[in-house]
């Protein structure tokens, strides 16, 4: 088998192998684990709109009449937050109450299946702190365009051939 197929084939089923594994219940009911372990839950799992917990780092904030959305991710992965608006929300750090890029989050919601991958539809955001960006990941366009970096901060090198105005 080549190189690149078994990383592929790795980075496809290791998160659904630990999702299987870490995430636990906590005392509300919800599924404790990464980011990661959350956008692997199948189809079947999410049609079931599971109680999910996450922590990690807000990369991006957008507001809208909708309820509002934000970019969360941790070590692992990314995932979409959406309804940060109308979530409960906790600053344990005692700053501002607008939910800003660089907010350190807990996020306990629901898990479902949105147009661009799982979703984490926000029910309580409490905020740790706060820390600077991390620098975008590099990611080349074959990963980008196949879906392997939403909900990620990367930076992309290319060339453009063609543009329209």
């Amino acid at each position: 088998m080549h190189v690149r197929t078994m990383h592929r084939l790795a980075a496809r089923f290791f998160p659904l192998l630990l999702g299987l594994f870490l995430l636990e219940p906590t005392e509300g009911g919800a599924r404790a684990g990464g980011v990661a372990e959350v956008v692997a839950l199948s189809s079947r799992q999410l049609a079931g709109h599971p109680p999910v917990l996450v922590a990690g780092r807000v990369i991006s904030v957008r507001r809208s009449p909708h309820g509002g959305e934000a970019l969360v991710e941790d070590a692992l992965a990314g995932i979409r937050v959406v309804g940060i608006d109308s979530a409960a929300q906790e600053r344990v750090d005692g700053g501002r109450t607008e939910l800003a890029p660089g907010d350190e989050v807990e996020v306990s919601g629901r898990a479902e299946a949105g147009d661009r991958g799982t979703l984490l539809r926000a029910e309580r955001i409490v905020v740790r702190g706060r820390s600077p960006l991390p620098p975008p990941r590099r990611c080349d366009a074959e990963a980008f365009f196949a879906g392997h970096e939403v909900g990620r901060l990367v930076s992309m090198e290319g060339v453009v051939e063609r543009a329209w105005i």
